[in-house]
Protein backbone atom coordinates (compact mmCIF):
# COMPACT_ATOMS: atom_id res chain seq x y z
CA UNK A 1 0.00 0.00 0.00
CA UNK A 2 1.42 3.33 -0.92
CA UNK A 3 1.56 6.00 1.75
CA UNK A 4 -0.78 8.81 0.74
CA UNK A 5 -0.08 12.32 1.92
CA UNK A 6 -2.78 14.21 3.82
CA UNK A 7 -1.51 17.81 3.97
CA UNK A 8 -4.57 19.13 5.83
CA UNK A 9 -4.35 16.52 8.59
CA UNK A 10 -2.06 16.01 11.58
CA UNK A 11 -0.47 12.66 12.38
CA UNK A 12 -0.18 10.65 15.61
CA UNK A 13 3.41 9.39 15.56
CA UNK A 14 3.31 6.74 18.30
CA UNK A 15 1.54 3.95 16.38
CA UNK A 16 2.98 1.27 14.07
CA UNK A 17 0.52 2.33 11.36
CA UNK A 18 -0.34 5.81 10.04
CA UNK A 19 -3.04 7.67 11.99
CA UNK A 20 -4.08 10.96 10.37
CA UNK A 21 -6.54 13.29 12.07
CA UNK A 22 -8.42 16.55 11.74
CA UNK A 23 -7.88 19.36 14.22
CA UNK A 24 -10.16 18.90 17.21
CA UNK A 25 -10.32 15.09 16.94
CA UNK A 26 -7.15 14.34 18.92
CA UNK A 27 -8.81 12.56 21.86
CA UNK A 28 -11.07 10.51 19.62
CA UNK A 29 -8.19 9.62 17.29
CA UNK A 30 -6.03 8.50 20.22
CA UNK A 31 -8.79 6.21 21.54
CA UNK A 32 -9.56 4.74 18.12
CA UNK A 33 -5.88 4.12 17.39
CA UNK A 34 -5.27 2.49 20.78
CA UNK A 35 -8.29 0.22 20.37
CA UNK A 36 -7.31 -0.66 16.81
CA UNK A 37 -3.72 -1.36 17.85
CA UNK A 38 -4.91 -4.01 20.34
CA UNK A 39 -7.26 -5.62 17.81
CA UNK A 40 -4.67 -5.46 15.05
CA UNK A 41 -2.07 -7.15 17.26
CA UNK A 42 -4.48 -9.95 18.13
CA UNK A 43 -5.55 -10.53 14.51
CA UNK A 44 -1.98 -10.33 13.22
CA UNK A 45 -1.01 -13.11 15.63
CA UNK A 46 -4.16 -15.20 15.15
CA UNK A 47 -4.15 -15.02 11.35
CA UNK A 48 -0.40 -14.81 10.80
CA UNK A 49 -1.06 -11.94 8.40
CA UNK A 50 0.02 -8.31 8.58
CA UNK A 51 -2.29 -5.95 6.70
CA UNK A 52 -1.10 -2.49 5.73
CA UNK A 53 -3.61 0.01 7.01
CA UNK A 54 -4.07 3.72 7.54
CA UNK A 55 -6.57 5.32 9.94
CA UNK A 56 -8.21 8.66 9.18
CA UNK A 57 -10.16 10.39 11.94
CA UNK A 58 -11.94 13.27 10.27
CA UNK A 59 -13.97 16.21 11.51
CA UNK A 60 -17.46 16.41 9.93
CA UNK A 61 -16.46 19.24 7.59
CA UNK A 62 -13.60 17.16 6.10
CA UNK A 63 -15.31 13.80 5.73
CA UNK A 64 -16.80 14.12 2.27
CA UNK A 65 -13.70 15.58 0.67
CA UNK A 66 -11.37 12.88 2.04
CA UNK A 67 -13.61 9.82 1.60
CA UNK A 68 -15.62 10.63 -1.51
CA UNK A 69 -14.07 7.87 -3.63
CA UNK A 70 -13.69 5.27 -0.88
CA UNK A 71 -16.53 2.75 -0.55
CA UNK A 72 -15.32 1.76 2.94
CA UNK A 73 -14.98 5.40 3.93
CA UNK A 74 -18.75 5.74 3.86
CA UNK A 75 -19.21 2.72 6.14
CA UNK A 76 -16.49 3.93 8.49
CA UNK A 77 -18.07 7.35 8.61
CA UNK A 78 -21.40 5.85 9.71
CA UNK A 79 -19.75 3.72 12.39
CA UNK A 80 -17.81 6.68 13.81
CA UNK A 81 -20.90 8.88 13.96
CA UNK A 82 -22.60 6.32 16.23
CA UNK A 83 -19.49 5.68 18.28
CA UNK A 84 -19.43 6.56 21.97
CA UNK A 85 -15.89 7.99 21.77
Amino acid sequence: MSQKSYPNLSKLPEFPFPVHLSAGTEECAQKIAERFERAYGFLRTALAFEAQICILVLAPEQRDGQTRNWPNGCALRRILKRSAF
